[in-house]
């Protein structure tokens, strides 16, 4: 019994804060916006448009490889994967964007 009421007591703490209030709270915490975005992003239907945009500010603002793999869990290749997108020729990123292109086509070019 009384390990119910402690659960009961302290489910408010357990309430998952919304998005915005996340991001909010990682700006307060001094986590940089693309940083952010790269960890919630959603590993099973990453971005890779949005997620090579977000990696390329990171290092434009001083980060290196090494720092955002240590902070996201990707691996090097991974991230140079990622970087491949900036090669993309237009008329596939359009594509993409408009969902006629998988996530496999873009890494396979």
């Amino acid at each position: 019994m009384s390990d119910q009421l402690a659960l009961i007591d302290f489910s408010p703490a357990c309430v998952v804060p919304e998005p915005d209030e996340l991001r909010d709270l990682a700006r307060l915490d001094g986590v940089h916006d693309p940083l952010f975005r790269l960890l919630t992003a959603n590993p099973r239907r990453p971005n890779l448009l949005a997620e090579c945009a977000d990696i390329r500010q990171l290092l434009t603002d001083g980060y290196t490889a090494k720092d955002i793999c240590d902070a996201t869990g990707l691996n090097s290749p991974a991230l140079k994967r990622r970087l491949g997108m900036e090669r993309l020729i237009p008329e596939l990123r359009d594509l993409y964007e408009k969902g006629g292109a998988t996530n496999a086509v873009l890494e396979a070019c």
